[in-house]
């Protein structure tokens, strides 16, 4: 706790300002690492915020922005856990990455389920959304089309896993807040549940757009994979790192 309150008075990272009390938790969490840091000898701090990410690395932690970049760190990729099966997938990734390319209908199938759990329930901000902080909760997704993966850009995180930029457009109902002097100047889409203009502020609000999303898709394969052709079924698939990149008009 000292930690914190000595750069909460002296202003230093990862406080923006001398007292800036926004940025406390975060000062609470890097001091939270540095304790890990101290107590196993060794820490990966994962974090998207930079200013947070840099005050961590001037403390001599190893940072990542992301699971994703973690996993690419020499801390992680040299862990082999089986060095057998490395060598085998250092050498036929080309290989494996052909297979699935190949069966990339199937795999747009079971992405359906598992896109839904990725951008249903997140908070997203767009310019576009009317609320104070441009902020938005995403209360559920349509279905998913224009599904495209840079095959060409896949690259390996270790033995049997695999990373993939990707992209897709969905279908999302969103709810937020607008100001109440802003309610009848909102754009065509925003439906405003007016409330009382004398007690409240603000009125929730919610609509329905398209939205074009980039994401990251993380295949982990088997070490059966070296034996037989790889079933979509027998993999762990996950989606990482979606972030809205624009609404489709």
């Amino acid at each position: 706790m000292s930690f914190a309150i000595d750069r909460y008075i002296a202003g230093q990272p990862p406080y923006a300002s001398k007292r800036g009390r926004k940025d406390i938790p975060d000062a609470l969490v890097l001091a939270g690492a540095r304790r890990a840091r101290n107590d196993e000898g060794t820490a990966i701090f994962v974090c998207g915020n930079e200013r947070l990410r840099k005050a961590a690395e001037a403390e001599g932690l190893t940072v990542a922005e992301s699971l994703t970049d973690a996993l690419k760190l020499k801390a992680i990729s040299s862990l082999h856990s089986n060095a057998k099966f490395a060598l085998w997938w250092e050498g036929h990734l080309s290989e494996v990455v052909k297979t699935i390319e190949d069966d990339q209908e199937a795999l747009d199938t079971l992405l359906q389920d598992i896109l839904v759990n990725v951008v249903a329930g997140a908070t997203l901000c767009q310019g576009d959304i009317p609320d104070d902080s441009h902020e938005a909760f995403v209360q559920c997704a349509g279905s998913f089309t224009d599904i495209k993966i840079k095959w060409d850009q896949a690259e390996s995180l270790g033995e049997g896993l695999m990373s993939v930029p990707m992209s897709f457009e969905t279908t999302i109902d969103l709810d937020f807040y607008v100001y109440r002097g802003d309610a009848f100047d909102v754009p065509d889409w925003v439906s405003v549940s007016y409330g009382d203009f004398e007690d409240d502020h603000y009125f929730e609000a919610s609509g329905t757009r398209e939205g074009r999303y980039t994401a990251r898709l993380v295949l982990e394969f088997p070490e059966a994979a070296m034996e037989i052709t790889p079933d979509l079924t027998e993999m762990e698939i996950a989606v990482e790192d979606a972030e809205l990149d624009d609404f489709v008009e």
